[in-house]
């Protein structure tokens, strides 16, 4: 599913997010979009204290978007079919795509993230927000483990000889099951 951002910092205007074919999410105003890319060193501690750090992990792409969403239509056609929840209902549009754990192509002007998800939705309340919503909007990359199925090789079974490991000894029978503690006993008691 494509997002698209078209973001004119600050200023009004639309802002459209392309979520499926025949469906629009539509910001007044997008404040900030940040790209975040970032990597885990791993440290572990060694027996002089010191911490040696030696493996470095990719970690996930993450967006965040901070936007808001008046009650005013943007558009003369949207003013004809919007309802006096506009803003509620581009929040819930978000609250069911982060429900969904669906993957989205978020677009922005300057670069696409594919397999991304919603993480998280907050949605702050102000005197200055009014009727309107302000949302921030993270999202994370989602990444997969790519597997294989092979045919394993079939062994012929014809002449092989087969380790069954070691077989279990025969039990001790008589003054072979006795200890050498027992022995020392009964010639002492004897």
């Amino acid at each position: 599913m494509p997002f698209s951002v078209d973001a004119i910092f600050g200023e009004q205007g639309t802002r459209l997010f392309e979520v499926t074919a025949g469906t629009e999410v539509r910001f007044d105003v997008a404040d900030s979009i940040s790209h975040t890319r970032s990597k885990k060193v791993t440290q572990h501690p060694v027996e002089d204290g010191s911490q040696v750090a030696d493996h470095i992990e990719d970690m996930p792409d993450e967006i965040q978007i901070t936007a808001f969403i008046s009650q005013t239509p943007d558009s003369i056609q949207e003013s004809i079919t919007a309802s006096d929840t506009r803003a509620e209902d581009v929040y819930q549009q978000f609250n069911e795509l982060f429900e969904a754990k669906k993957r989205l192509t978020v677009i922005t002007g300057r670069e696409t993230h594919e397999d991304m998800v919603i993480s998280r939705v907050t949605r702050p309340r102000t005197a200055q927000t009014g009727d309107g919503v302000q949302l921030t909007i993270d999202m994370v990359k989602i990444r997969t483990a790519v597997t294989e199925i092979t045919d394993a090789p079939v062994r012929s079974q014809r002449g092989a000889k087969r380790k069954l490991g070691k077989k279990p000894k025969k039990p001790a029978t008589g003054a072979q099951s006795q200890s050498v503690a027992a022995k020392i006993f009964d010639r002492v008691a004897g």
